[in-house]
């Protein structure tokens, strides 16, 4: 029932220490107090000695809360990266509409290229007709221009009309 604790002779009920009242003649107040306060002090220590956890349970609570506090940082991380449906509809419609971009702009380069390709062989064909039929003059060899093939260019025909255009 009553057991008497390590502080002196004030009986222990449970965890609770019974009260030591202090006599009606007696004045020391303050060391009163300062007594009761070092017994109760020890009284905790002593409770918290005896409640205290072994060291595999220190350790398994100890990784129960990382585990929690791990979740909680991986919930948070998810949760600003999850996008709904709408979302991702509206990103996959811009995406396909930068591809089909990308795709009409390749091949309007395409059908530009090879259309100024067509146009440049055409020029080339239309320059070596006209070489062929144009005749050439020969530089003198004795020159020290380097030996090219000169074309003679048509001469214009200018014409010139004379007169009044403004006859009545």
């Amino acid at each position: 029932m009553d057991k008497k604790s390590d502080t002196g002779d004030i009986p222990v009920i449970g965890n609770q220490r019974k009260l030591a009242f202090i006599s009606e003649g007696t004045a020391d107040i303050e060391g009163q107090k300062n007594s009761e306060e070092q017994a109760q002090n020890k009284f905790e220590n002593e409770k918290l000695r005896r409640s205290r956890k072994s060291l595999s349970d220190q350790l398994r609570s100890n990784a129960a809360l990382k585990q929690k506090e791990y979740r909680k940082q991986v919930k948070r991380r998810e949760k600003f990266n999850r996008l709904d449906k709408d979302e991702l509809k509206f990103f996959k419609d811009i995406e396909d509409n930068e591809r089909r971009e990308e795709k009409e702009m390749e091949s309007y380069l395409n059908n530009k290229l090879t259309s100024f390709e067509r146009k440049k062989k055409l020029m080339e064909r239309n320059k070596s007709s006209e070489s062929a039929a144009t005749p050439t003059t020969p530089v003198p060899e004795s020159s020290s221009i380097n030996n090219k093939i000169v074309k003679k260019k048509a001469k214009k025909i200018k014409v010139k009309i004379s007169g009044s255009l403004n006859s009545k």
